[in-house]
């Protein structure tokens, strides 16, 4: 009785900790509302600012962040992989609007239904001064995945406080600092281009799922 009651016990652990609520085919044939709604709710619930676990960068596995399907990396006996670099940052509700003519497809011709994080990436030196600041963006959409893209002015940071100081991209420059060098090789175990993100995957749907040949900025 009482190995029975604990493995129940474990088990009901494992499952409150694997990140299925956010990801696994149920979670992601549901409409966009519905993921949002889930998700808005996990982000009110804990309103504190995160720790710092810039160490964790480099001894963490870097493919779950490319490989897990959904919107939340699944979690182990253990407990859920801590947040490393851009511990800190605000999340909000988006809209993503499509401004002007273009020929991109997909989420770039408009998203009711998403989220951004404005992050920094480590903490904040106000003497010399140094603020590091990030973005993460994430549109969700009916029955598929969520088109998904990170974006910053560079890994270095900048000498100014004000976080739009400096336009944020997808393709940053090579690093200045040595100091950053075990990380850059850390990057480099999940993906050759560790300074680019790519946007194909986000001209290959629209948000109600539809797919479409993808055509995107590079």
């Amino acid at each position: 009785m009482f190995k029975f009651g604990l493995a129940a016990l474990f088990a009901a652990i494992a499952a409150a900790k694997d990140g299925s609520d956010f990801n696994g085919d149920d979670y992601i044939s549901m409409t966009r509302q519905q993921k949002s709604d889930k998700i808005w709710g996990k982000i009110i619930e804990n309103t504190d600012s995160g720790s710092w676990h810039l160490a964790g960068a480099l001894v963490v596995a870097q493919d779950p962040v490319f490989d897990t399907p959904g919107d939340e990396l699944e979690c182990g006996w253990t407990g859920c992989r801590n947040k490393t670099v851009h511990a800190q940052g605000n999340v909000s509700k988006i809209q993503w609007k499509s401004v002007g003519s273009h020929p991109y497809t997909g989420m770039f011709k408009g998203a009711d239904t998403g989220y951004a994080r404005l992050s920094v990436a480590k903490p904040v030196d106000t003497k010399t001064p140094n603020l590091a600041p990030g973005m993460g963006v994430k549109l969700l959409r009916d029955g598929h995945d969520s088109a998904n893209f990170v974006c910053m002015f560079g890994v270095d940071g900048q000498d100014d406080l004000n976080f739009f100081a400096n336009d944020f991209v997808n393709h940053i420059p090579d690093p200045k600092s040595i100091a950053l060098k075990p990380l850059e090789a850390r990057f480099a175990t999940a993906t050759d281009w560790i300074q680019t993100v790519g946007l194909s995957e986000m001209a290959s749907y629209t948000q109600s799922g539809q797919a479409e040949t993808p055509v995107f900025p590079f």
